[in-house]
């Protein structure tokens, strides 16, 4: 049933309730627990005699029954606030031989997402099952009947649920495979399948994609481990599948070769209506420091690097290139830039940061205390140094498996909370190997810049100050069919944006 119920309740998350756009004051914990347990059961009745025994865990006390309904009574006044007094409920109804919920699929996040995982299942094309899947991965946000979940009730419906996402995290990567998508594939999988070594579907989708991006011996590193922990946690062997895949592999088979072709590593793109490859034209000696930076880096942990420049003096350009060189020797790199425009929410630099790290398989409570940047989680409010904890936690978790560059962009916007989670950030990573590269103007440092820039002392690697370019550096190629005049030809010729 789909509908337009004014009434919504959410349960992939802690258990909530709204009217219209007004929340509802879901009282107590047993009286709470009782709108969860009535959703597990999928708008069928549950009696009284198992709601009682559900929601006092087989100990009730002598008034249970009188409890029950006042409970009823209660969420009926809260989720049906304009229901005349003996006119019947609509939502919360009385079904004998106990209650039930009647609600729209829609109305309800669980049973959407069952539905929305359903429908993605049936679509016979990669793309359109990639994006049902996101619309329904899009849906949680935390761990399922969060509050409620430890009762012995929930546990079946809560290993249900968790089961579903992580199915459809593994069939979403096997769509971008499909799709020749494989550097996609094996971010949503790495972390997935290192965790839960024992998805043998989710180890063969990831290992197909390690093998079609040229990691041969990742591919089967994955298959290796996934062998080793079913035979020492099962003392079972792999299933035929996957032995086959490891020997298909192993004779690099044809059939495993890419059906698409693999696309080649890019800049990120620069925020221009010209379509013009990112190069740092005359910028020889930055790019060395920045490389120099980062085998240190690799070497003893976390540094800061600034690249300092004006309107057009190519630092973003240069960040890109150095990010863009990093990735092919093997470094995560992720970008995040605070926004030009007035009213933006503090922190939007880490927000854009955390959104590509963060793995959507990710047990959904760990993103909770990430709330007041993910913007998609119920509000908490931490405090700024748990926040910093929490965004550490993050670029730790990746920087433990692989050198991570962050770039921080056009920091001379920024607001207080962006540079006091880089100050806390960098103290908790400062033994692992993550470059943070902050970009600014000078000219528009607004003070507080300037002081974090020395509280940062200790962690900076060298401070680039970008003036006038290499006048022995070759001029670069101006790509054909662009920049044929006007001032788009002026900055093709430079090399360099504004930025």
């Amino acid at each position: 049933m789909t509908g337009d119920s004014p009434v919504r309740v959410r349960v992939l998350g802690p258990v909530q309730a709204w009217v219209g756009e007004d929340p509802v004051d879901l009282g107590a914990r047993l009286q709470r627990a009782l709108l969860a347990r009535l959703v597990a059961a999928h708008g069928h009745t549950v009696s009284v005699d198992r709601l009682i025994d559900d929601l006092w865990e087989g100990e009730p006390p002598p008034k249970a029954l009188s409890a029950l309904q006042v409970y009823v009574s209660h969420l009926r006044r809260a989720l049906e606030p304009g229901r005349q007094r003996r006119a019947p409920a609509r939502v919360l109804v009385s079904a004998a031989p106990g209650y039930c919920l009647r609600l729209p699929v829609d109305a309800v996040d669980s049973w959407q997402f069952e539905a929305k995982v359903t429908a993605a299942y049936e679509e016979s094309d990669p793309q359109q099952r990639v994006r049902r899947l996101e619309q329904a991965l899009a849906g949680w946000s935390g761990d399922p009947f969060a509050g409620a979940g430890d009762a012995l009730w929930a546990a079946p419906e809560v290993a249900r649920l968790t089961e579903l996402r992580l199915t459809a995290v593994e069939a979403q990567a096997a769509a971008q495979v499909e799709l020749g998508r494989y550097g996609t594939a094996v971010a949503a999988l790495e972390r997935h399948v290192r965790e839960r070594p024992g998805r043998e579907g989710a180890a063969a989708v990831l290992a197909t994609a390690l093998y079609r991006t040229g990691r041969q011996t990742d591919a089967l590193e994955v298959l290796r481990r996934t062998r080793d922990h079913l035979l020492d946690q099962l003392g079972l062997e792999p299933g035929r599948a996957l032995r086959d895949l490891e020997r298909d592999i192993l004779r690099q088979a044809d059939h495993l070769e890419p059906s698409r072709p693999l696309p080649q590593p890019s800049i990120p793109e620069i925020a221009s209506t010209d379509r013009v490859e990112a190069t740092a034209y005359g910028r020889a000696e930055e790019l060395a420091e920045i490389d120099n930076a980062a085998r240190a880096v690799t070497a003893g942990g976390s540094t800061v690097l600034w690249i300092a420049g004006e309107a057009g003096s190519g630092k973003t350009t240069l960040a890109a290139t150095a990010t863009s060189r990093l990735r092919a020797a093997g470094w995560r790199t992720v970008h995040g830039r605070c926004p030009e425009v007035h009213g933006a929410p503090a922190g939007w630099a880490w927000t854009e940061v955390l959104r590509d790290l963060l793995d959507p398989a990710d047990p959904p409570g760990s993103r909770q205390a990430l709330a007041p940047l993910l913007h998609d989680v119920p509000a908490v409010e931490p405090g700024t140094f748990w926040l910093g904890h929490a965004v550490a936690d993050v670029l730790s978790g990746v920087a433990e498996h692989q050198p991570l560059a962050v770039v921080l962009d056009d920091l001379h916007r920024t607001d207080g909370l962006t540079l006091e989670l880089l100050r806390l950030v960098a103290d908790r990573i400062k033994d692992l190997p993550v470059l943070v590269i902050g970009t600014y103007r000078p000219s528009e440092d607004r003070g507080e810049l300037e002081v974090a820039r020395a509280a940062l002392t200790v962690h900076t690697a060298a401070h680039l100050m970008l003036g006038g370019l290499d006048a022995a550096a070759p001029p670069p190629a101006r790509p054909s069919g662009c920049c044929a005049s006007g001032p788009a030809a002026i900055r093709c010729s430079s090399g360099n944006w504004p930025g």
